[in-house]
């Protein structure tokens, strides 16, 4: 089985604010700490082939939803030599993935195989289950475990195998907040003054 799968999803960045505010009120007030919210989701997809038998080929389309954070510090900070007062702004972003779902159609007649959702987004343990395959993954960020895949049913283990690790791997939330650039100058509201 050979894989060929999207090197750089489509993200829509649908956008919302906690405030409709730009951060000025009319007496010239400038809020010391701001906060930015939106939206966001992705599609990608994914092409797998066997190379033993031909015309066995899927794909797998993967869509995920989630929300980006942005707290804008400013303060001031006085230059102890020299007595200069300068302005310093520091940002706090967060990316959260909520939801990735999966669809794997036969690439021939379109005919939808098999339809899965991740499990275990807020806990330390992600799950995958679907016809081909059952996936754990323990760990957090910095050291994720590894990947315990098994394979169900009557589907070819090495199908099971390359589907479940580009599910853990390339289509998994910490790919996806990596491959995820937020605008932060397209929420309204927000600039960087």
């Amino acid at each position: 089985w050979t894989a060929k799968y999207d090197e750089k999803p489509d993200f829509k960045q649908a956008y919302d604010s906690d405030s409709s505010s730009d951060g000025f009120s009319s007496d010239g007030f400038k809020p010391k700490r701001r906060y930015f919210k939106m939206r966001w989701k992705m599609e990608t997809k994914a092409t797998i082939k066997s190379v033993k038998f031909e015309g066995l080929k899927y794909k797998i389309k993967v869509k995920a939803k989630g929300i980006a954070t942005r707290v804008v510090r400013k303060s001031f900070v006085k230059d102890e030599e020299t007595g200069e007062v300068r302005e310093v702004t520091l940002y706090d972003d967060h990316e959260h993935v909520k939801k990735i779902s999966y669809k794997v159609k036969d690439a021939e007649t379109g005919e939808t195989v098999d339809k899965f959702k991740i499990k275990g987004l807020t806990k330390s343990e992600l799950k995958w289950k679907c016809d081909a395959f059952k996936a754990t993954k323990e760990g957090g960020f910095f050291f994720p475990g590894p990947t315990e895949v098994k394979t169900e049913g009557p589907v070819d283990p090495g199908f099971c195998l390359i589907m479940a690790h580009i599910c853990a791997t390339e289509f998994s939330p910490d790919e996806i907040k990596r491959d995820f650039k937020p605008k932060w100058w397209d929420v309204p509201g927000y600039t960087e003054d």
